[in-house]
C-alpha cells in the first residue's frame, strides 16, 4: 500500500483546525506502524466529518495492512466516491483487490488508475497483474509492455510478462523476456524458476534443472522451485533424486499441492518401498479431504478406488483450470447446437489408451455432444481401431488427409 499521507491541501480538507491536527497525528502513527492508534484517530476524525476523504482512504489502507481486506476495500471505495481523481486511492484499491484475488474489480481499479496516470509504469504493471489474474494473458502482455516502455529495466514486469507468454505457449518470446531479466539480475530467483518452467515445456529438462538449481542456490526455501526441480528430475528419470527433492519439500511444506503424490510416484519408480503403506495412507486421506495431494496419474499408484480417483481428478482440475470470468477473455462466439469435443491421439488402435477410452466415447450423450477424433498413426490397427472409427461422429486421419477447420 502507498505510504500513509494526506493527499489534499489544507484548503481542500473540510476539517476544522483541531481535526486537521488529529488527522496529521493519525498519519504520523500510521507511518510509524502504530495501526491501532492510527485507526482510532481516523475514526475520531470521521465521527466529526463523515465525508473526509483522507480519513476514509487512510483508514481503509490501515485495515488492509492488518489483513482486513473486505473492510479496507469498502472504506477506500467510499473515499473514491467522494473523489475519484486521487491516484493513490485507486492504486491502493487495486492492490487490495489483487491481494484478495478479485480479478474483475481489480482490472476496473487499474483501468481507472492508468487513466489518471498513463505515464506511470507501476500503474501498467498492476493492470498487467490484474489481467493475468483474470486469465486475460494477451492483454496482460500488452500492459507489461507499456510498463516496460516507461521503465525498460522493470524486473518484475519482465518476469510477469514471461509468465503470461508461457501461459500463452509463446515459448520463444518468453525465453527472450526472462533472459533479459536475468541479464539485468542474474540471481533473480523468480525469473530463474519461470525460465526453468518454459524450458520444461520445451522438453529441455536438463536445462530447466540448471535453472531450478540456480533459483534454489539463491533462495533455498523457494518451494515452487524445489517442486519444479523434482518434476524435472522425474522427466529425466532420475527418480532417486526426484524422491529426495519431493521428500525435502514434504518436510518443509506437507500441504504443498501434489507433493505427497509426487513423492509416492518418484519412490515407486525408484522401487523404494520403505514407508510405502504409510505414505499411501497419507495421500489417500488427503485426497478424500479434498486436498490437492496428487495428480490423477500419480494417484493411480495410491488407490484403485474409482470414487477416490474421481475426487482426485476433480480437485486437480479445479485447481489447475479454475473458472474464469468470461468477460475478461477473448473468445470466439460459439454457434453450435451441441458442445464439440475433439480427442487427439496417436494411439487410436490396439493400445491401452484406446481400450480405456472406447467405452467413454460410446457413452457420450449425442444430443449434447459432438465427438471428433484426430488421429495419427496406428492405421488399420485391428478391431479397436475399427470400433473407434465407428464410435466417433467424425474421424479425421491427420496423416492421410489435410485437416480442415473443425
Amino acid at each position: 500500500m502507498s505510504a500513509a499521507k494526506p493527499h489534499r491541501s489544507d484548503a481542500a480538507l473540510p476539517l476544522p483546525p483541531h481535526m486537521r491536527a488529529r488527522l496529521l497525528t493519525a498519519v504520523d502513527h500510521h507511518q510509524r506502524g502504530n495501526l491501532g492508534t492510527a485507526e482510532g484517530l481516523y475514526r475520531e476524525v470521521l465521527e466529526a466529518v463523515p465525508r473526509c476523504f483522507d480519513a476514509l482512504h487512510l483508514l481503509g489502507v490501515a485495515a488492509t495492512q492488518r489483513g482486513a481486506l473486505d473492510e479496507g476495500i469498502a472504506l477506500i471505495r467510499q473515499a473514491i466516491t467522494l473523489d475519484a481523481s486521487v491516484a493513490d486511492a485507486q492504486r491502493n484499491l487495486a492492490r487490495a483487490l489483487l491481494e484478495k484475488h478479485d480479478a474483475v474489480p481489480a482490472v476496473a481499479a487499474c483501468d481507472a488508475l492508468v487513466a489518471l496516470q498513463p505515464d506511470n509504469s507501476e500503474a501498467w504493471f498492476l493492470r498487467g497483474n490484474a489481467l493475468q489474474l483474470a486469465d486475460a494473458h494477451e492483454q496482460a502482455v500488452e500492459s507489461y509492455e507499456r510498463a516496460l516502455r516507461l521503465r525498460p529495466n522493470f524486473l518484475a514486469a519482465l518476469n510477469n510478462q514471461g509468465h503470461s507468454l508461457r501461459t500463452l505457449r509463446r515459448a520463444g518470446p518468453a525465453v527472450d523476456v526472462l533472459a533479459r531479466a536475468l541479464t539485468l539480475h542474474p540471481s533473480y530467483a523468480l525469473a530463474l524458476n519461470n525460465l526453468g518452467l518454459v524450458l520444461l515445456d520445451m522438453r529441455l529438462a536438463s536445462n530447466a534443472l540448471r535453472n531450478f538449481d540456480q533459483a534454489l542456490a539463491v533462495a533455498p526455501d523457494f518451494l515452487e522451485a524445489l517442486s519444479n526441480r523434482g518434476i524435472a528430475l522425474v522427466e529425466l528419470r532420475r527418480y532417486a533424486e526426484a524422491a529426495e527433492a519431493f521428500g525435502r519439500l514434504a518436510a518443509l511444506a506437507p500441504d504443498f499441492g501434489g507433493v505427497l503424490g509426487n513423492l509416492l510416484y518418484a519412490r515407486c519408480n525408484h522401487c523404494e518401498w520403505h514407508g510405502y503403506e504409510q505414505l499411501v495412507e497419507r495421500v489417500v486421506a488427503a485426497v478424500q479431504r479434498g486436498e490437492l495431494a496428487a495428480t490423477p496419474l500419480s494417484f493411480i499408484c495410491a488407490s484403485d478406488s474409482l470414487q477416490a480417483q474421481l475426487a482426485c481428478a476433480q480437485t486437480f482440475t479445479t485447481a489447475r483450470y479454475p473458472a474464469r470470468p468470461l468477460a475478461m477473455s477473448r473468445r470466439w462466439p460459439y454457434r453450435h447446437d451441441r458442445i464439440r469435443i475433439a480427442y487427439l491421439s496417436g494411439d487410436f488402435g490396439e493400445h491401452a489408451v484406446s481400450y480405456l477410452l472406447a467405452g467413454v466415447i460410446e457413452r457420450h450423450d449425442r444430443s449434447r455432444f459432438e465427438t471428433i477424433a484426430v488421429a495419427w498413426g496406428r492405421q488399420n490397427d485391428g478391431p479397436t481401431r475399427t470400433r473407434l472409427e465407428t464410435v466417433f461422429e467424425r474421424f479425421i486421419d491427420a496423416i492421410d488427409q489435410e485437416c480442415t477447420r473443425i
